[in-house]
């Protein structure tokens, strides 16, 4: 559930994503997947729809995909925490260590 009033979190959205991967058979997706995808796994709040200002035409949810690899050495991010992998070109592939996390999610 979005934590901040009103919108998802990076957090939140990255835990989407690795769902996301975790759930295909090569254990990767496209940010055409996600844009599908995500909404599946966390609901979208009205603010997540809102329009994002830096990029015109796009929703503030699908910047926080991108961010996900921007914000690559922040600490809570999967990508630094070994969860994730950014695939050049626009995805992101889950690790033997992100499906572990999935699953401690899943016990809780």
């Amino acid at each position: 559930m979005p934590s901040k009033v009103g919108r998802t979190t990076e957090y939140e959205m990255s835990v989407a994503v690795a769902k996301s991967a975790a759930a295909k058979p090569g254990g990767y997706v496209t940010l055409d997947e996600l844009r599908v995808e995500v909404p599946h796994y966390i609901p979208l709040t009205p603010g997540d729809l809102e329009y994002s200002t830096t990029r015109p035409g796009e929703c503030l949810w699908v910047q926080l995909l991108r961010n996900i690899q921007s914000h690559h050495k922040s600490p809570n991010n999967l990508i630094c925490l070994g969860y994730l992998e950014h695939i050049p070109g626009g995805g992101y592939a889950i690790t033997d260590a992100g499906r572990e996390f999935l699953e401690s999610l899943d016990s809780e």
